[in-house]
């Protein structure tokens, strides 16, 4: 019965392995504790949380089981022991594996992740054979892409019999998987990242895209490239700066549609043509973003929604601004002339800090005499009153 229970495990993959390793997990735990007591499960959890590892913890067991002298405690030893010894002896091998290659970046990431994709090809090959093998490059030069390419090995290994072959299957599947998964995570992110430099990202200089890519060939985080990026976005004025806004907004709003859909995309656009502000608009679109349940969706939330949410913000401040500037220029500011209103208007085009646009229009208001100046005042004296 153990085997044939094994037997359907093995079969699982992703989470539903690692939802059924954990259930598998709390069984043993469970008989351990009926066979040890609470005394010794304390030990042993206090040493696991002091930073104890794995193989240590499994001696210490041992050496507790050792001593049992009950005989119906013995039986569940012999009768379960191996099976459990199995269970965590998959999860540490899991867990040593992911921590060692996690914990590498840059360029020793990218040499290990070759490596072991080198020995993922080399058990292929005893798998499936020369001829498939050759199938396989002959699809790969073709042009075809890795979603199809993994497809058809799936394919293959579906129709492997060989006991000892599918034990392989089974044991190293999952792991070469992954590796094959973060490559291609990676190459499509290298192809992402030079899409974005012809478009969304066309505004920074050469020189800024070498510093991106340098950074991303040293495997910085996507964190501190989308902080880079924005220092040069900061960095630019006038009419420079306009154009990154919308080229950056132009990304945000493709990457929203990918996410969201046509669908939704369409309502956005009503709401927007109907009059509706840009708070209201976030909100409904906060409201949809809450509602994605695909992980890589929501993971591509987690990494852009920050940056575009700052855009669109900085956005909303400017279009804020400018209609406050054009509702002075009709009131306490209707003193100036069309060519100092138009001076004005350059300046914040530019970029140029408030405390420098005041200045210049005290300037002009202080080279008014008589009643043009006595109007100013007044004029000046009712936008204080409203401050």
């Amino acid at each position: 019965m153990q085997k044939k229970i094994f037997d359907y495990y093995e079969s699982l993959t992703g989470d539903e392995k690692k939802e059924a390793s954990e259930k598998l997990r709390e069984g043993c735990r469970a008989l351990l504790k009926q066979i040890v007591g609470d005394e010794k499960m304390a030990e042993l959890k206090q040493m696991k949380d002091s930073g104890v590892g794995i193989e240590e913890l499994i001696a210490k067991v041992d050496h507790m089981l050792e001593h049992v002298t009950d005989e119906p405690k013995k039986e569940k030893i012999q009768e379960y022991g191996p099976a459990c010894r199995k269970i965590y002896g998959d999860r540490h091998k899991r867990d040593h594996h992911e921590h060692n290659l996690d914990d590498l970046t840059g360029d020793e990431k990218k040499e290990a992740s070759e490596k072991l994709r080198e020995g993922c090809r080399a058990l292929l090959k005893q798998i499936v054979g020369d001829e498939k093998m050759a199938e396989l490059k002959q699809m790969k030069d073709s042009g075809v892409g890795i979603e199809e390419l993994i497809a058809k090995v799936d394919h293959m290994l579906e129709h492997v019999t060989d006991e000892p072959k599918k034990e392989k299957i089974q044991e190293y599947g999952p792991a070469c998987r992954k590796i094959y998964g973060d490559r291609h995570k990676r190459d499509h992110h290298e192809h992402n990242l030079d899409e974005y430099f012809r478009t969304h990202l066309s505004w920074l200089t050469d020189i800024q895209k070498d510093e991106i890519r340098k950074m991303k060939e040293e495997g910085k985080p996507k964190a501190d490239m989308q902080k880079k990026i924005f220092d040069y976005y900061e960095s630019l004025t006038g009419d420079e700066k306009k154009e990154a806004s919308e080229k950056l907004r132009e990304g945000c709003r493709a990457l929203l549609k990918q996410i969201v859909g046509d669908e939704k995309m369409a309502e956005l656009k009503q709401m927007k043509d109907s009059g509706v502000g840009i708070e209201e608009l976030i909100a409904k679109v906060d409201h949809m973003l809450e509602h994605v349940t695909d992980e890589p969706k929501k993971e591509k939330i987690q990494e852009y929604g920050p940056a575009c949410r700052k855009i669109y913000g900085d956005r909303h401040k400017r279009d804020h601004h400018e209609h406050n500037l054009d509702e002075y220029f009709r009131t306490h500011l209707s003193w100036l002339t069309d060519i100092q209103k138009d001076e004005i208007r350059k300046m914040k085009e530019e970029g140029k800090p408030k405390a420098d646009m005041q200045k210049k229009i005290f300037d002009y208001y202080e080279s008014l005499t008589g009643d043009e100046k006595k109007e100013a005042s007044e004029k000046l004296r009712e936008g204080c009153a409203h401050c």
